[in-house]
């Protein structure tokens, strides 16, 4: 009986350690399948991350180009308006049928510029061209708005160095007067008031062009 638990304790020994050392032969075999398995990992999130970037830099092409067709949509809104504004302004002149006769005050605009409380001023004087004689006489342009809570004019020669103390014109069909203005701090403005005084003549011409509707920061 001795011997039997002997033979069968031996012979379960020998069934454990042929077990182990198949397990142990198999090990080898498995790391180099999950070495293969890890691999093929790196090998997708390479590729993912490749991906990522090439939809990444698509996305950019494609935002360059949204943004490059939108600047040249508004480029081409910006070019309409101002040969739209070109066609009224010389159908002023050449249509005196639809306008009244003598010096008019055609156009006056501001554009914002990059500085704080800048901007540059266009003031257009125009003439049909049914009066064949030159138009000649004085210009005075006033700012009016409110300064520390009072009302105040600012004539144009305070706010823009390079304005002469007196504008002149002297012109047969138009005449443009144009420069920067700054604004001084506080000053709050509501209009610009335009006079214009013919030479030879008592009849002067007054216009007020009211500021927030002229100093648009960008037109459409």
């Amino acid at each position: 009986m001795q011997i039997l638990f002997f033979v069968m304790a031996v012979t379960a020994g020998y069934l454990a350690g042929y077990h182990w050392r198949d397990d142990e032969a198999s090990l080898p075999h498995q790391l180099e399948q999950q070495q293969l398995a890890l691999d093929a990992q790196k090998a997708r999130v390479y590729e993912l991350k490749i991906q990522v970037v090439q939809l990444t830099q698509r996305q950019k092409i494609d935002d360059a180009a949204i943004d490059e067709v939108r600047n040249l949509l508004k480029e081409q809104q910006q070019a309409s308006l101002e040969l739209r504004e070109e066609i009224a302004f010389y159908r002023g002149i050449v249509s005196p049928s639809e306008v009244r006769s003598g010096i008019l005050i055609q156009r006056v605009e501001l554009t914002p510029l990059a500085a704080a409380q800048l901007f540059h001023y266009q003031v257009v004087l125009t003439q049909v061209l049914k009066n064949e004689r030159v138009a000649r006489g004085e210009v005075e342009i006033t700012l009016s708005g409110v300064f520390e809570g009072r009302a105040h004019n600012i004539p144009l020669q305070d706010l823009d160095q390079q304005a002469k103390k007196l504008l002149k014109f002297r012109f047969k069909y138009f005449q443009m007067f144009e420069g920067d203005l700054q604004l001084p701090d506080g000053f709050s403005p509501h209009s610009i008031d335009v006079v214009v005084k013919p030479r030879h003549s008592n009849n002067s011409i007054n216009e007020s062009f009211p500021w927030p509707r002229l100093a648009v920061e960008e037109k459409i």
